[in-house]
């Protein structure tokens, strides 16, 4: 299982700045769909940092929660119970470059 975020991520950018304003209940589809990643950058340090220094702890820490919640889902925790050998990976895709890193 690959899952793939990328840099320069405009979900990221929005929950970033979601996360410093007072909550407010969802209006459409994409803000429920944010709830979580607005939630992960409230536990996260970023004060101090730059935008894109912040931008890049977000999106990486947001590729690395997708991947626990990958690990811990039952398709993944069914198949290792039962000597599956099946592997998660989680990769950066860069928008400037064209590279992927797996972090």
């Amino acid at each position: 299982v690959v899952l793939v975020g990328h840099s320069i991520c405009g979900g990221a950018q929005a929950a970033i700045q979601a996360a410093g304003a007072e909550p407010t209940k969802p209006n459409n589809p994409i803000e429920r769909w944010l709830i979580p990643l607005i939630e992960l950058v409230r536990t996260l340090d970023l004060s101090g940092l730059d935008e894109n220094e912040a931008l890049d702890i977000v999106t990486k820490a947001n590729i690395n929660k997708q991947v626990e919640n990958i690990c811990n889902s039952e398709p993944i925790v069914t198949a290792w119970a039962a000597g599956k050998r099946v592997s998660v990976h989680g990769w950066e895709y860069d928008l400037a470059t064209g590279r992927i890193r797996e972090l």
